[in-house]
């Protein structure tokens, strides 16, 4: 199992949360990009997020967001059904009530297949950096991977990052950045 910061023995192996020991000792600060190993072993990074101060730091982050995908609050791109196997899917918009409840209550609603395909092959990759840094890498990772390549839309406008925040960030993400369509 890879240790709990950003080691050389996790890069371009994002982790698979069966195997994380929930224990207040794991809560840390930092981002992380979660997505799937697709039927090739290729990692799809699907949202990026940052734990920090507050909140409920980097697993709970990863969790909480994973539960929301599921359970309908999110827009589930046409691509990416597609990328899942699904041809002819329609993007899904959390946008009415009617939306949610036909997403939730239709097993054999494309984009809840998708969600289910992606929850199954389910990985994470994090770094752990200090709280004034998160929402920067985050803005900066989801800026380097393609905001048009993930579920959620980080501000555009990077703030100006250290060079070594900036190296590490690409050292621990850079598989991520691109993705195979």
């Amino acid at each position: 199992m890879c240790k709990l910061i950003a080691s050389d023995a996790c890069l371009n192996n994002p982790i698979n949360p069966a195997h994380i020991p929930f224990h207040k000792n794991y809560l840390i600060s930092g981002i992380f990009v979660w997505g799937y190993n697709d039927n090739d072993n290729h990692f799809i990074p699907v949202y990026i997020g940052s734990a920090g101060g507050k909140s409920p730091k980097i697993f709970g982050g990863i969790f909480s967001t994973a539960a929301g995908v599921r359970g309908g609050w999110y827009e589930i791109p046409d691509w990416l059904q597609r990328r899942c196997g699904h041809a002819g899917a329609i993007t899904y918009l959390p946008n009415d009530l009617n939306n949610f409840l036909e997403f939730n209550n239709t097993p054999t609603h494309t984009a809840k297949l998708t969600i289910e395909y992606i929850i199954c092959n389910f990985r994470f990759i994090y770094l752990q950096i200090k709280d004034q840094y998160t929402d920067p890498a985050k803005r900066y990772v989801a800026n380097r991977i393609g905001r048009e390549r993930i579920l959620n839309k980080p501000d555009r406008y990077a703030n100006n990052l250290p060079d070594e925040i900036e190296e590490e960030i690409d050292r621990v993400f850079g598989f991520c950045y691109n993705p195979p369509v």
